[in-house]
């Protein structure tokens, strides 16, 4: 059994591994096709990118909606609207803002304009490999480091001494085995460009995805489907 979380990074996207429970690894893969490669034999990849996308309309995504609520005014930044799927395709931030607020009555943010070429690899690795489909799962690093810290946000951002201590304690606790989350001895990633919340974010995705089917949960749920058929959903697990 194979769990991955994996969040996007300066390199490409850092991939956290965890097989049978007890071996725990992490890569960086330059695209989402070099990871789907060389991990297709997952049995469950969370990743930290929008997956399921609006077409026109001006009501928001549930999940993300109900992300910020659970996540309070503490942490609830950290969740932003995503293009409709035409603004996906568009080829400068003017003309992405201009097309999202035409469908959407909503201008897109500089936040979300800046991952949209991940956004776009997620869409096109789901529409051009069917089998892909029920092994990535939209998830988001917030709303895991919440469910396992007892339904409680934490206090501070990702990117401070004091966030990447309170993370690194909450991770720490979920499991009995004993690794360095910081290692960079691996030749998969010592070269790489990213941070050290990259890593965090990818080891919480991991173990979420790690956990049992009955403990993971779903936002909204049932989720709702966008007209690829691909789910709107935010999924966590409980401890």
């Amino acid at each position: 059994m194979k769990y991955i979380g994996v969040d996007g990074c300066r390199s490409g996207w850092m991939c956290a591994i965890i097989e049978e429970q007890t071996k725990f690894s992490i890569s960086i893969y330059p695209t989402l096709t070099s990871l789907w490669k060389n991990h297709s034999d997952a049995t469950r990849i969370f990743i930290d990118i929008p997956i399921g996308l609006r077409d026109s309309g001006s009501t928001p995504r549930k999940c993300d909606h109900l992300a910020r609520k659970i996540l309070t005014r503490a942490r609830s930044s950290s969740i932003f609207p995503p293009p409709c799927r035409k603004a996906l395709y568009a080829t400068t931030y003017m003309d992405a803002n201009r097309i999202n607020r035409e469908r959407t009555t909503k201008g897109l943010s500089k936040q979300a304009w800046n991952i949209c070429d991940k956004i776009r690899e997620m869409d096109q690795l789901l529409i051009s490999d069917t089998s892909a489909r029920p092994i990535f799962y939209e998830s988001h690093p917030e709303v895991c480091f919440w469910a396992f810290n007892q339904g409680k946000p934490m206090e501070h951002y990702k990117k401070t001494q004091e966030g990447i201590q309170e993370r690194k304690e909450v991770l720490q606790n979920l499991t009995s085995a004993s690794f360095d989350l910081f290692s960079i001895q691996n030749h998969n990633i010592k070269n790489g460009k990213f941070e050290s919340d990259d890593i965090l974010d990818a080891w919480v995705l991991a173990f979420a995805s790690s956990k049992s089917a009955s403990q993971i949960k779903s936002l909204p749920n049932p989720p709702e489907y966008d007209r690829l058929d691909h789910p709107m959903r935010i999924v966590y697990a409980m401890r």
